[in-house]
């Protein structure tokens, strides 16, 4: 396409736009297609816009260096042009400092990762699932980082924004498992409970849990909206907030729950360190995994001779002691170990 010196880029893509075939007279493959090419270029445009706020906060750091070099030590924010760089933005957009502030963020976050924003700017990635990756890579060790952003950018293009969180979330506790278990009790040491006055005699009651904590507080909470039956009238959120209420005040028994856990059993055995999945929470610490499965009973079960991946199980509660599987063998020849167990059910001895 041709351009001038003076147009502007929305000009160009306007003319552009308006050079295909109306919407109405296009067939419904063609239809198709026109909503996946739009969809590539609100990517592009975007990771362009992103790589502009990044060229933004290098121009304003390059800047600040005469002065630093000047008063011999590092700017004080207030002095620095960089740190100014979101307002600039704010302004110039007309949208608010915390908008463009995110924007920024996430602009000078993918710069770290050339692969994704490669990806991004083919348009094979959307600015949600850049932001899923970024935010997943950033605690991972720098040896590891490029591969996994490269692995992330692929897959990530035919991915939904939550199978690309647990998929990466998956690789990166497996590139370092040690690492991934420090993070895991930081966060963990951080758990608390707060709640905040609002307007018109509420209140809003946070917890901050470790995960399978959380989950299993949640499906409890649920179980009991859920068992009030049809002629109750309240909304399910109201019936759930009733439900927490009664069982914490202890107005009602506390239902059986299960949370499945899968695992290999070569982490059981304390032979890897391999990630494990709880359902409705996501991939977990192969730490927290022998944690979870300490606190119950392991059943064996010898399931599908030649499962999907033999080295897979499933949790589910039966008894109080760790049995080690069986081995048993494949049609491959391979030693394969299945295993039922389970988180115990709140309220259960």
């Amino acid at each position: 396409m041709t351009t001038t010196p003076h147009a502007s880029i929305n000009e160009q893509v306007r003319i552009l736009l308006g050079s295909m075939e109306p919407v109405a007279c296009r067939v419904d493959g063609e239809l198709r297609e026109s909503l996946v090419a739009l969809e590539r270029l609100i990517n592009t445009a975007q990771a362009e816009q992103a790589a502009v706020m990044a060229e933004m906060s290098r121009r304003a750091a390059e800047a600040d260096k005469p002065d630093a070099r000047r008063s011999g030590s590092e700017l004080m924010p207030h002095q620095s042009r960089s740190e100014f760089v979101a307002d600039e933005i704010a302004v110039t957009l007309r949208c608010t400092k915390m908008v463009a502030a995110s924007r920024y963020a996430l602009a000078l976050a993918v710069t770290e990762h050339p692969q994704v924003l490669a990806g991004w700017k083919t348009g094979d990635l959307d600015a949600r699932k850049v932001q899923v990756i970024c935010d997943g890579l950033r605690d991972v060790s720098h040896p590891a980082v490029d591969a996994l952003a490269r692995e992330a950018s692929e897959s990530a293009a035919t991915r939904t924004v939550p199978e690309v969180r647990r998929w990466l979330a998956r690789r990166v506790i497996a590139a370092d498992p040690g690492m991934a278990e420090i993070r895991r009790s930081r966060a963990v040491a951080d758990r608390r409970v707060t709640v905040t006055p609002l307007p018109d005699g509420v209140s809003e009651l946070m917890a901050l849990l470790p995960s399978v904590q959380a989950r299993r507080v949640y499906d409890t909470v649920n179980a009991l909206a859920m068992s009030q039956g049809t002629g109750d009238l309240r909304t399910m959120d109201q019936r759930r907030a009733d439900a927490l209420f009664d069982l914490l005040c202890g107005r009602a028994e506390p239902p059986q729950v299960q949370i499945q856990v899968t695992v290999q059993a070569d982490t059981l055995l304390g032979e890897s360190a391999e990630p494990g999945y709880v359902a409705g929470v996501g991939p977990i610490t192969g730490g927290e995994a022998l944690q979870l499965c300490g606190s119950c009973c392991l059943e064996v079960s010898c399931r599908d001779p030649v499962p999907p991946d033999p080295q897979l199980h499933r949790a589910s509660c039966t008894g109080r002691h760790c049995v080690p599987p069986a081995p048993h063998r494949t049609r491959d020849g391979h030693s394969a170990r299945s295993l039922r167990s389970a988180v115990p059910a709140i309220g259960s001895s």
